[in-house]
């Protein structure tokens, strides 16, 4: 079965955040090996901005954060609308995927009230969501333990390759 690790960069954190980008890898946890990816930063446009929240306090906190972060947050080339990289989304997204985020309460839940919010089907089903923090308690493992790995914090292609690294890394604590 496929397994894909999702994350998002957002300017807020309610259900019905905007989303800046969107990554994805498709991967097997077993190996940690990444078979394909999927990145995009997303336009926001005025008819967005009606429906999805900005809150103050991300927009500063992003401001805070480095100026790769920044850069990639914040420029405006290479952006597509969202409802396009929803599509593509799900277009990347077998429907029987096991879908891994770092909280799948933030991440699937953002992303679903943006699926809802266009009209398009969810691409995965809710019993097949995975949350790493979980699986990141039960092998007694910590983020710090982590960060070596990190090659660009805040970067939604790069969050989700540090985390299929975990994954990895608790799959062996666990299994041997």
């Amino acid at each position: 079965m496929t397994e894909v690790m999702i994350d998002i960069e957002t300017f807020s954190c309610k259900p019905n955040a905007m989303i800046a980008t969107i990554g994805a890898v498709k991967f097997q946890s077993s190996t940690g090996k990444i078979q394909e990816q999927y990145y995009e930063k997303i336009k926001i446009n005025d008819k967005d901005i009606e429906f999805f929240h900005q809150s103050m306090d991300t927009l500063l906190w992003w401001k805070k954060q480095s100026t790769e972060s920044n850069t990639d947050i914040f420029c405006k080339d290479g952006r597509i609308e969202l409802k396009d990289a929803l599509v593509k989304l799900c277009d990347f997204i077998p429907k029987e995927a096991k879908i891994w985020a770092k909280g799948p309460d933030f991440d699937c839940v953002i992303l679903s009230t943006a699926f809802e919010y266009y009209g398009l089907d969810v691409p995965w089903f809710y019993w097949n969501k995975r949350d790493l923090r979980t699986l990141m308690d039960i092998s007694n493992s910590k983020d710090a333990d982590f960060q070596h790995l990190l090659v660009n914090r805040h970067n939604a292609l790069q969050d989700c390759i540090h985390q299929v690294k975990i994954v990895k890394s608790c799959y062996d604590k666990i299994l041997f």
